[in-house]
Parts: structure tokens; sequence; C-alpha cells
């Protein structure tokens, strides 16, 4: 079945090794898509605006700590349908393991 609008979609992540002599790091990076068939864009704006929010609470992490957390990407776009907006959040994390 279809998801009915509005809604929200975890997409593709990906992680990267960041250590360094020092540090055991790894950049963590996913892209997260709200939708909505509301007119306009205030009603995937107010989407986006509380997965922001939640996104960039401080999160607990078994096995380690989030070190650093940013919203590298926040855009807003209507699809080709020319019905549906869509607004991409791309959070990052930077995550030490524990020692």
């Amino acid at each position: 079945p279809s998801p009915v609008a509005p809604y929200i979609t975890v997409g593709d992540a990906q992680i990267v090794d960041d250590s360094n002599a020092c540090h055991s790091l790894a950049e963590y990076s996913v892209q997260i898509d709200c939708w909505s068939e509301a007119v306009g864009y205030p009603e995937v704006k107010r989407i986006g605006a509380a997965a922001v929010r939640v996104l960039n609470a401080k999160l607990p992490l078994t096995g380690g700590a989030i070190v650093i957390h940013r919203i590298a990407r926040l855009s807003y776009g209507r699809e080709r349908d020319n019905l549906t907006s869509r607004a991409i959040i791309a959070p990052r994390y930077d995550i030490q393991a524990e020692a």
C-alpha cells in the first residue's frame, strides 16, 4: 500500500571513517524526506521544522558518543507532479566509539 500524505521517509545513509592518530571517529549521514500534498509549502515546512528540532536534540547512543551533530542541508522543492512538496533534510553526526 502507498503511504498517505503527509509522511516522512528515511533514505540512503552513509558511514565514513574519519579516524586519525588521536581519535576513532565515524561520520554518519542520512537523508530524511518529508512529503506533503497540501497546497503550497506551509505544511511540508512545518513538518521539516519539526523533524529538524528532533534531529538537533541530544540523541542517546549505545557504544559511543555523538561528538558533533549538525543539519548539513535543509531544502524544499516541488515534485514533477506539481502537487507534491518535499523537504530534504541531511543530518550528519560525528561519532566517537567508546574506548
